[in-house]
């Protein structure tokens, strides 16, 4: 639509790709990186609506990851509000709870990761680097999350012998 056009030419709201990632013997999963600069107006919420519907509808293990320069430490954002109620309508959770830009008279939480299944997230993280304003977020997603494991809780080693060679 024009719309989308208006969208995707750069000139506003926002940059994005989305990627399905695969691995041998897991489920595929979709990962959507973006970019959101400050003062987008609300055009940016009717595309990022259409994205996550879109993406919902493919009934995939979802990631959003990006600088959505929503602060979500600051309760009193309208446009927080907004953000938190269309990721909460698609059970998607924000795995970041820490300070991802830090300056000498703030800290905002500006990068955010939500995801659909936080039972496959192992371990989140936003160590403080200095390479940017910015510090990196780190989400560990289990990998093979449908492969069984015995009651007790330990791996199930399987032992065979090669015919290759008999």
């Amino acid at each position: 639509t024009e719309k989308e056009g208006e969208i995707w030419n750069g000139r506003h709201e926002m940059e994005q790709i989305c990627l399905e990632l695969k691995q041998h013997r897991c489920a595929s999963f979709l990962l959507s990186c973006l970019y959101r600069p400050p003062n987008t107006n609300a055009a940016f919420f009717e595309y990022l609506t259409q994205l996550v519907e879109r993406l919902s509808a493919e009934a995939k293990e979802i990631h959003f990851v990006g600088d959505f320069n929503i602060n979500l430490l600051r309760r009193d954002n309208s446009n927080l509000r907004r953000l938190k109620n269309l990721m909460e309508n698609f059970g998607l959770h924000q795995m970041i709870d820490r300070p991802t830009r830090i300056a000498e008279q703030s800290k905002t939480l500006l990068d955010h990761r939500y995801c659909t299944h936080p039972e496959h997230v192992m371990f989140t993280s936003v160590p403080s680097f200095g390479l940017s304003d910015h510090n990196p977020t780190i989400l560990v997603r289990k990998q093979n999350v449908n492969l069984r494991r015995k009651k007790n809780g330990k791996h199930e080693w399987i032992s065979f012998r090669s015919l290759k060679k008999s």
